[in-house]
Order: C-alpha cells, then sequence, then structure tokens
C-alpha cells in the first residue's frame, strides 16, 4: 500500500530468520512482518512480531495521521492469551 509520504508499507507472514532483506528472527512458527519502504523501496524500517506460536498479519492500513493501523490473528502462545484472537493496532507516525 502506498503511504502519505510516497512510500510504502508492506506486510504479510513468515516462517523464516533473518535472510534477504529481513533482518530480524521471529519469536516462533509464524510471525508477521511489517516493511516501510521509501519511494523507491529501500527498506527505511521493519518489524517482526509474534509469539511461540502461529502470529498472522491479515490488515495493514494509514490513519489520517500518518501512523498505521493493522490487524493480526494472535497465536495461542502470544502472552499467555486464548488462540485465533484478532487484535488491532496502531502506531502514529512513520
Amino acid at each position: 500500500m502506498q503511504t502519505a509520504d510516497g512510500g510504502y508499507i508492506l506486510g504479510g507472514w513468515s516462517t523464516s530468520g533473518i535472510s534477504g532483506d529481513k533482518t530480524e528472527n521471529g519469536g516462533g512458527y509464524t510471525d508477521y512482518w511489517i516493511v516501510k519502504t521509501d519511494s523507491l523501496g529501500i527498506i527505511q524500517w521493519q518489524n517482526t512480531i509474534g509469539g511461540s506460536g502461529d502470529d498472522e498479519l491479515y490488515s495493514l492500513s494509514q490513519t489520517f495521521d500518518g501512523g498505521i493501523f493493522w490487524a493480526v490473528i494472535l497465536g495461542p502462545a502470544f502472552l499467555g492469551i486464548k488462540p485465533n484472537l484478532l487484535r488491532v493496532m496502531m502506531t502514529t507516525g512513520l
């Protein structure tokens, strides 16, 4: 998705450790991975987030103030919560 600053925000999930352009290990089997690039596709930042189970990203959008809103399904091992919990998270500004 293109962001207000002309760059892009990309997201999905990964089962791999550090490799290629991925600079962070995951916390478990499947973790979600969010990448912010500039307008040329050069990575500005990235985050791999998750617990020891399956944690998957399902939605990304940009907020009116330039933040990023995302929705994830968290596996049962993430902070001891119930399995398959839909959680919505947001960061302000990029």
